[in-house]
């Protein structure tokens, strides 16, 4: 029995056209393709692309990733309006999790492990690079996930450490991507 191609989406985004042809051909898509699906709005087609693409190689299957959450803190130096997160120290309900409870929050088996928390106003950067290190060490089989622009700021901020020069040690720590959000969040400007 013949499997009916896949039927085209509608594509709204005239640049996204020639990628179509190609997702469809099984062809290797160029860096100017990546860019042109990055850039689009048109993320109906790109949704149904991905989807054509994924089916080819895997039919209906589905993969899922043991991932575990940890949040090493929610002392924060923010007040951001939308946040029912953060604490301040000292504040009911505020905590501070050690690297080894970190380690202990992050099963054998886990495969992702992000990692994102409050802006500490004590906490030096050597402790976050610290606790990717040691992270990774301990389970090498985890993709480490941590921190997002918002942290990566606030270390420069606070502590002069350029954002080139965090990421670079992070990764040399361990890190192996950023979390996404934070990058754009209007926030009051925080106590130093």
């Amino acid at each position: 029995m013949a499997v009916a191609a896949p039927a085209p989406p509608r594509i709204r985004d005239s640049r996204l056209t020639s990628v179509w042809d190609k997702v469809h051909g099984g062809e290797r898509l160029s860096r100017e393709d990546g860019l042109a699906l990055f850039e689009t709005e048109d993320l109906h087609a790109v949704g149904r692309m991905a989807d054509v693409a994924k089916s080819r190689r895997h039919g209906d299957q589905v993969f899922f990733v043991l991932n575990r959450y940890v949040n090493p803190t929610n002392v924060c130096v923010l007040s951001c309006s939308f946040c029912d997160f953060a604490r301040k120290p000292g504040e009911a309900g505020a905590f501070e999790n050690s690297i080894e409870d970190v380690l202990e929050m992050i099963k054998p088996g886990t495969r992702e492990a992000h990692i994102v928390g409050g802006h500490h106003p004590d906490w030096p950067f050597e402790y976050f690079e610290r606790m990717i290190a040691a992270v990774h060490a301990a389970r090498p089989e985890t993709q480490i996930k941590a921190f997002t622009a918002a942290e990566v700021d606030y270390w420069w901020r606070r502590w002069k450490i350029e954002p080139r020069e965090s990421l670079a040690r992070l990764k040399a720590a361990g890190l192996h991507s950023m979390r996404g959000g934070g990058a754009g969040t209007r926030r009051r400007r925080p106590s130093l």
